[in-house]
């Protein structure tokens, strides 16, 4: 993976994404939309979705060049090579 590759199929795709997951919630929280952010019925509503916007803020997705590409060759080593499937109830 090369570091142009990297930069713009991961980080400029994955910094998209966190903005427009931020966006959405902050205009569900102006807009009054956040009546489905209360998970129980003791929630309320507007605080869950508060905390929501807060906590999506602080999201960071982006992994680094080696991790990617460290799990590209796990993939790609179960692609060619024969895995026997993990059976834990045998």
């Amino acid at each position: 993976m090369s570091w142009l590759d990297y930069f713009f199929n991961h980080v400029v795709y994955r910094g998209l994404q966190s903005v427009r997951s931020s966006f959405n919630i902050w205009s569900d929280l102006m807009c009054g939309n956040y009546k489905d952010y209360a998970l129980l019925p003791d929630d309320d509503p507007c605080d869950e979705c508060v905390f929501a916007f807060w906590s999506s803020l602080g999201e960071d997705t982006v992994y680094s060049k080696e991790v990617l590409e460290d799990l590209l060759t796990i993939f790609k080593s179960y692609k060619t090579e024969d895995c026997v499937p993990f059976n834990s109830w045998n």
